[in-house]
């Protein structure tokens, strides 16, 4: 009789757990096949545009897709209006068409490429002004990776191997002088900055 009761208790906690992994797995989907509508044109064949979620959150999609594939990145206002996120020009020129060069933001984050695309596809990745304190060549990039997480890595990877998941800044170390610290986060040091030579914090 015992043994009855235990096997119905454990039966019952399955199912709950389960009906429990289905919902979640149903909002989910749901969630990723919501479709918003906006008051935006597409820029390349008129349609309307439509937010639409993907793995690393909402972004804006032409509704005439699969036959055009224009997507874009967005902002919401204080007051909650959408706004195309415009690439911004840099000060330098493509070296292969002399157009000026964009940054742009893909879904790996930042990178920069030629205003003259699809005729010119040249594209360079983005840097934040660190030299590679491994190979001394490289620059340091802004990357993201598959969960929308970021990561820096050398310019010259495969090359240079070189990676951290915390933001390098362009600050000496007080103690061992040092041309950079990372930027750090934990519970009990709230944000910190710290030499990744000497280890030494800087608040």
């Amino acid at each position: 009789m015992y043994g009855e009761v235990e096997w119905h208790n454990l039966l019952k906690q399955y199912y709950e757990s389960l009906n429990v992994l289905i919902s979640e797995v149903d909002y989910k989907e749901a969630k990723k096949s919501a479709v918003e509508e906006t008051d935006l044109k597409c820029d390349k064949c008129g349609n309307p545009m439509v937010l639409k979620w993907g793995r690393n959150g909402q972004f804006l999609a032409c509704s005439n897709f699969p036959e055009c594939k224009n997507i874009k990145n967005f902002t919401r206002s204080e007051d909650g209006k959408i706004e195309i996120l415009k690439p911004k020009t840099l000060d330098k020129k493509c070296p292969k068409c002399g157009s000026d060069l964009l940054l742009k933001e893909g879904r790996f984050g930042k990178f920069i490429a030629c205003s003259n695309f699809p005729k010119c596809k040249y594209t360079e990745p983005y840097t934040i002004g660190i030299k590679c304190p491994e190979c001394k060549d490289g620059q340091i990039t802004e990357k993201k990776n598959k969960k929308g997480k970021f990561f820096y890595s050398c310019s010259n990877y495969p090359e240079c191997k070189f990676i951290t998941n915390n933001k390098p800044v362009a600050i000496s170390c007080p103690k061992c002088g040092n041309y950079y610290l990372e930027e750090k986060k934990s519970k009990d040091k709230g944000e910190f900055k710290e030499c990744p030579k000497c280890k030494n914090i800087v608040y």
